[in-house]
């Protein structure tokens, strides 16, 4: 599996409560020179995946490092709850077009 986030209780198994019987087999990062399994992959995989993600996701799914959870993170990086929370109760008002995303 990719490294997981440090609040998973896989991590908590095989790092900070490490058993003796336990054994956790790190895989290099994908951007390593020995990064196993390439044979198998388009040459551009690793770097398609780095253009279009956050470093977050690249940390964990591409470098195989532990992360963070995002749990409970905006999706919008920029969210400014002064700015994109009402203040107060919103009132109705159907003279107006109302649009949902």
């Amino acid at each position: 599996m990719n490294a997981p986030t440090i609040d998973n209780w896989t991590y908590k198994a095989f790092v900070t409560n490490k058993k003796p019987d336990r054994l956790l087999f790190r895989q290099p990062s994908g951007r390593s020179v020995d990064a196993e399994n390439r044979f198998n992959l388009e040459a551009d995989y690793y770097d398609r995946i780095i253009r279009n993600q956050e470093e977050h996701f690249v940390k964990r799914m591409v470098d195989n490092e532990f992360g963070y959870s995002r749990s409970g993170k905006p999706v919008l990086s920029s969210f400014s709850y002064f700015k994109h929370v009402a203040g107060g109760r919103l009132i109705w008002r159907p003279e107006l077009d109302l649009y949902i995303g």
